[in-house]
């Protein structure tokens, strides 16, 4: 065995320290060993070092200026830095090695898009699907980056390749779905959802967005599963920019809510149900003297974690969660959350379980015409909305009193107003 085939051995078997110790060994004697500095590059990244690997990365690529994966490893460590132009340089530099780099053509492309530059971004993809028209990850990139530029017939047939190329892709029977749905082209877009169900029965998504799309079989919640294939980790790495797309207001929203409130003091428990990126927690730690969020969603908790802000975070059901915490709470917050839910007596009725006496309770719920004849209503896009006078009688009769509710615009979708309740409710001493 040669010693850079024990070094990788070493990598294989995350024994990092080791292999760095004899990597430098090796360069100590040879600084211009390409494959040694490109080796410590890897050790370096997997071991979530990015400057060091981006060093080492770059040396590798000075030392074997005609070697294309060293320069593909070094614009991944300029991009996880945040060195975007750096980057788009290092891929360019790969792909004239390699014509025939697929990722590093699909990682330009993704770098362009982080830029802002979706023109380029298209020209890249469009490239990348004529040199390699059989990936459906091609396809299915083109037709992202199609639909953010609102060429939705264009999108359709490439999403509609990418599935006959991989069937198992979900994300593009999803993408194409919400796409056709959002034109209005709601036939097609049943018919996605039923081919999806058909291709995996049982999958909780396709069937969530049928029964929203046929209004059939309606459930009195989105299931878990619905929950965490939706708050995935792409979109939870990406919701905070979508939600400034939509011109997002609910946060805002809870926050005159509470000031409309006059709470005095700190609150010594607050709960942020539903808590997902932790959109609310600037609003919510100042008044707070512990602050605990609780989703269902690793992906978005994840997030959430990195504002450092929380005491407490937990991945967990929120109904369940707040019935576990009895008498816990002295203010609960759940923003954008019972959406997620049709039927709202578990719901709410955890939330009172959970409020020590005299706590408060605010939160949001979407509005529609159609909601105002009935409880509730499974919107289109996969959302309920709900009656005010629904809302407010499922408060009243777990025990809620002051019950306050004003409707708003909480965001827009396809540039139309999002209405909305918000409310705000107290749990009574006298319980």
């Amino acid at each position: 065995m040669t010693k850079l085939t024990a070094i990788q051995q070493l990598l294989n078997e995350q024994q990092h320290e080791q292999a760095i110790l004899l990597l430098r060994e090796a360069i100590t004697q040879d600084n211009t060993f390409a494959e040694a500095w490109h080796l410590l590059g890897i050790a370096h990244a997997q071991m979530g070092q990015l400057a060091d690997a981006q060093s080492s990365f770059a040396n590798a690529a000075k030392n074997a200026p005609d070697n294309s994966l060293y320069f593909y490893n070094l614009a991944l460590a300029q991009r996880g830095m945040g060195e975007l132009d750096g980057a788009v340089e290092s891929y360019q530099r790969a792909i004239e090695l390699r014509e025939d780099f697929l990722g590093a053509r699909n990682n330009l492309a993704n770098a362009y898009l982080e830029l802002g530059q979706t023109d380029e971004a298209l020209v890249c993809f469009q490239s990348l699907v004529e040199r390699f028209p059989d990936s459906s990850d091609a396809r299915f990139n083109l037709a992202n980056t199609l639909l953010s530029l609102r060429r939705t017939d264009d999108a359709v047939e490439h999403y509609r390749e990418a599935i006959r190329l991989a069937p198992d892709q979900s994300a593009a029977r999803e993408n194409l779905g919400r796409a056709l749905t959002d034109v209005q082209r709601l036939d097609e877009a049943r018919e996605v959802w039923e081919e999806w169900l058909a291709h995996a029965p049982g999958d909780p998504f396709a069937r969530h967005m049928l029964a929203a799309s046929t209004g059939e079989f309606i459930p009195e919640r989105c299931v878990d599963e619905y929950v965490r294939q939706e708050f995935n980790v792409d979109f939870a790495k990406s919701f905070e920019d979508r939600m400034q797309r939509l011109d997002y207001q609910s946060p805002s929203l809870i926050q005159e809510a509470l000031d409309s409130l006059g709470l005095q003091s700190p609150q010594a428990e607050t709960l942020d149900a539903g808590c997902g990126t932790g959109i609310c927690a600037p609003i919510l730690r100042p008044m707070s003297n512990r602050l605990t969020g609780v989703d269902l969603s690793p992906a978005m908790l994840k997030e959430a974690v990195q504002r450092g802000v929380y005491d407490e975070l937990v991945e967990g059901e929120i109904v369940r969660y707040m019935n576990e915490q009895a008498g816990r709470f002295d203010l609960l917050v759940s923003c954008d959350t019972l959406c997620y839910f049709g039927q709202l007596e578990s719901v709410l009725t955890a939330s009172r379980r959970a409020l020590r006496p005299g706590g408060v309770l605010v939160f949001t719920v979407e509005t529609s015409v159609e909601a105002e004849s009935t409880d509730y209503r499974l919107q289109y896009h996969g959302r309920y909305s709900h009656s005010e006078s629904y809302v407010r009688s499922v408060l009243e009769a777990v025990g809620f009193a002051r019950v306050h509710a004003s409707t708003a615009v909480q965001r827009r979708e396809l540039g139309a107003p999002v209405e909305g309740l918000v409310v705000s409710a107290l749990s009574p001493h006298d319980a």
